[in-house]
Order: C-alpha cells, then structure tokens, then sequence
C-alpha cells in the first residue's frame, strides 16, 4: 500500500503568503508578486509529490518525537 501526502495550508500560512505577496505587489510590481507567490505553492506541490525531498527541520522533528514518547508514556 502506497503512502499519500497532503500539504495542509494553514490560516498562518494562508496569511503569511497574502502578506508575501502585498509586500512584494507594493514593493515591486504585480508580475513579481505573482510569480513569487506562484513559485511559493509550485515548491509545495513539489513537497507534496516528493515529501523527502525538502530538508529536516530540526525543532519539529524534536517536537514530533517528544509528543511520541508523551505518547508512547500515556499508553
């Protein structure tokens, strides 16, 4: 059986793209505020198709494992 991966946006990131995007319409121009925001969910839905291709990030992998072994303690 083969494993999917879904890329969740949250409202965070949601917000954090619209204000990437803002910045960059006032601070540049509309056609590079598209295209960043653009490049932005392309990497996503590269990560999604290939979750092992983007890099670790150390404080959730600590978060992930600690939660396991709060887990792993309650059980």
């Amino acid at each position: 059986m083969e494993i999917v991966f879904k890329i969740l946006w949250t409202d965070f990131a949601i917000n954090q793209l619209k204000d990437i995007f803002d910045y960059h319409l006032i601070k540049a121009s509309l056609n590079i505020a598209q295209k960043l925001a653009q490049k932005i969910i392309d990497a996503t839905i590269i990560l999604e198709n290939n979750p092992k291709s983007g890099r670790k990030e150390d404080l959730l992998i600590s978060l992930f494992s600690r939660k396991k072994l709060q887990d792993n303690i309650l059980d």
